[in-house]
């Protein structure tokens, strides 16, 4: 609800934003996993609740979303890179592969190698990502 509730940059419409990632570290994992794939509402004590998030959210997972606190993680969620541009990679004359370079030594036996490459990633639009403090429960 806080997503979609988002407005403009004048602040007289809404955004309309509808979450479709949620991303949290594996300390939520399983969590996360049970409330989105359940297909009764995890919190109901009624097996006959329907539970609404099923099938709406897909998870991402990864060990650098850890929080200092394990006790409450934050998540967050993402919306769809095609309703909203959010985050944008950027690559040096659109060159998206690295440069191998590889060079021949005659002080050692063998070859010296290198990789590099040139890319930028910049936030075009903060409102297509939402965190969700520790405190709100996830599951």
């Amino acid at each position: 609800a806080a997503m979609r509730k988002q407005k403009n940059v004048r602040g007289d419409e809404y955004l309309n934003i509808a979450p479709r990632f949620v991303l949290t570290g594996p300390d939520l994992e399983t969590d996360m996993e049970k409330l989105l794939m359940s297909f009764a509402d995890p919190d109901g004590t009624n097996s006959n609740v329907v539970n609404p998030f099923r099938g709406k959210l897909q998870l991402v997972t990864d060990a650098e979303l850890t929080s200092a606190t394990n006790n409450n993680p934050d998540w967050f969620l993402a919306a769809d890179p095609s309703l909203v541009n959010t985050i944008e990679v950027a690559y040096l004359n659109g060159n998206s592969l690295p440069t191998l370079e590889s060079q021949m030594s005659f002080e050692q036996l063998g070859m010296a190698w290198r990789v590099y490459g040139d890319w930028d990633i910049d936030i075009l639009d903060y409102r297509g990502l939402y965190k969700v403090p520790g405190g709100a429960a996830a599951a």
